[in-house]
């Protein structure tokens, strides 16, 4: 399933599963950090409006990880594989966001 999928087509079901496998590496990370935004405010179809608040606190420390992580990788020389700093530094926060942004999703039934 790709990332680059029109907002006005992604189910809950496609985020969630996109969320899910999100943080295997810094740019699918990436990708489902853009995508989020989309669903930042009052205009989210997948949380209770409850939620909103929570949801974008999370997008934006996810936000704050992806920049974080992708200026590591230009500072690496954009290698091909992405980086040590993800691994290392970035993924297990990444995947905590993740998981943050789900138990929003998921409670919202």
């Amino acid at each position: 399933m790709q990332l680059e999928l029109a907002t006005t087509s992604v189910t809950k079901s496609n985020f969630v599963a996109l969320a899910s496998n999100s943080f295997e590496n810094m740019l699918s990370f990436a990708r489902f950090v853009q995508l989020a935004e989309t669903f930042c405010g009052t205009a989210n179809p997948f949380i209770s409006k409850d939620n909103t608040a929570q949801y974008d606190e999370v997008w934006f420390e996810m936000e704050i990880i992806n920049a974080l992580a992708l200026s590591a990788w230009e500072d690496a020389g954009k290698p091909e594989h992405g980086c040590e700093a993800w691994d290392f530094e970035y993924q297990a926060n990444a995947k905590k966001l993740v998981g943050c942004m789900l138990k929003l999703i998921v409670n919202a039934e």
